[in-house]
């Protein structure tokens, strides 16, 4: 019998497997794929996320480093730059396995391309069947998706509001363009529908472009992305869709003998649809509170609660006001652009969150602080304009 079994091979699982094994645990980490795999995601990760980690990515795993941000609303755009590094860009395909071989070497036994089927839970254990085994454990995390046979053993499925979808597609450049398309900056694109943005990220020869929103309106939005892509002069190829969890909703993380990661837990950034440094983090969590029960160090419940009371401290605090804030902007789209996209100062600070310097916490009390100076400031600009507009149109009469 194995000490603990964790579903999924992605950030979450791997991390979550990795320190088990460097504690001597017995571990086993299932995934249904064979990897390298195929994964739908844009391939940004945070400063914050690579802080998480305890080593430094190879130069052969990132394809770009972002030092800023473009945001675009309409025919408004704002674009700020830092003097320091906010995300890398990766191939997600690299980074997982470079993730599952560090797995590898810490001496946790990894079965590829076997799906869990089904999960029951005993006094003592817990029993995982998949496609091809049927295997048992003190103890199970979930780290394979939203909606996962593992998910399902804690918590009801996911509703359909509570769910987002991406839609992701690379793009090639063009041979024969004379000078870059896009730079080294992580675009962002509000106002295609109600909680949904359109976003592009510059890779190695190509160029990642999508959106994500809620799930009611992905049918009608699956051309929004090609209507970003359009304006920088791209040729666009296939979609590929994956789910995400809004994240900010309570929900059921752990239940008796198994613990919910990543997406499986509903670690996701509202606002943003970033996971890895959630997945990340709760795969750290998970690992620590398990080589805790196994090795002595404290009782099953308490160690449950603690993994609870720092995924509520550490994360599900700071999706909550990424949620308030994602809520916000999404009702009031004009206040929005006018503390945006007429000062850089908002968005700088804003990517200090990626940068792992300040959190949605402090970010939101940072801007209710000076909603109300950007708000005057910019009515007077505008009541100054128009004033200088009236005057000039007298003089020429």
């Amino acid at each position: 019998m194995y000490d603990v079994i964790v579903a999924g091979a992605g950030p979450a699982g791997s991390t979550c497997a990795r320190l088990c094994a460097k504690q001597g645990l017995r571990t086993l980490l299932l995934d249904k794929d064979r990897f390298p795999r195929s994964k739908t995601c844009a391939g940004a990760v945070s400063e914050q996320a690579l802080m998480y980690l305890d080593f430094p990515l190879p130069h052969w795993v990132i394809e770009r480093e972002c030092f800023g941000a473009r945001l675009s609303l309409g025919d408004r755009t704002m674009e700020v730059r830092k003097d320091r590094r906010v995300a890398v860009v990766v191939s997600r395909e690299r980074f997982d396995c470079f993730l599952l071989e560090k797995t590898r070497e810490s001496g946790a036994e990894i079965r590829e391309e076997e799906k869990v089927l089904s999960v029951s839970q005993n006094s003592g254990s817990v029993q995982v069947e998949t496609e091809k085994a049927a295997y048992q454990a003190r103890y199970l995390v979930g780290a394979d998706g939203v909606n996962s046979r593992t998910a399902l053993a804690v918590r009801p499925p996911f509703r359909r509001s509570d769910l987002t979808t991406a839609l992701v597609r690379p793009v090639e450049e063009p041979a024969d363009n004379g000078e870059r398309t896009i730079d080294c900056l992580l675009e962002m694109r509000l106002g295609f529908a109600p909680m949904e943005y359109g976003g592009v990220l510059p890779r190695n020869g190509n160029t990642s472009a999508g959106n994500r929103g809620p799930v009611k309106i992905s049918s009608r939005s699956s051309e929004m992305p090609g209507e970003f892509v359009r304006p920088i002069r791209m040729e666009a190829a296939v979609y590929l869709g994956h789910l995400i969890p809004l994240g900010g909703i309570k929900r059921r993380i752990a239940h008796k003998r198994v613990i919910l990661t990543g997406d499986a837990a509903g670690f996701a950034d509202p606002f943003s649809g970033e996971g890895i440094s959630y997945a990340i983090l709760s795969g750290r969590f998970a690992g620590q509170a398990i080589a805790k029960i196994v090795t002595g160090q404290k009782e099953a419940a308490a160690a449950l609660a603690w993994y609870e009371q720092q995924a509520e401290y550490w994360i599900c605090r700071n999706l909550r006001a990424a949620l308030s804030m994602a809520r916000l902007v999404d009702r009031f789209p004009l206040l929005s652009a006018r503390i945006f996209f007429d000062d850089r100062e908002p968005l700088a600070k804003y990517l200090d969150i990626a940068a792992g310097q300040i959190d949605y916490r402090r970010f939101l009390r940072w801007m209710m602080l000076r909603a109300p100076f950007y708000f005057f400031r910019n009515s007077y600009r505008r009541a100054a304009e128009a004033q200088a507009k009236r005057y000039q149109d007298r003089g020429t009469e």
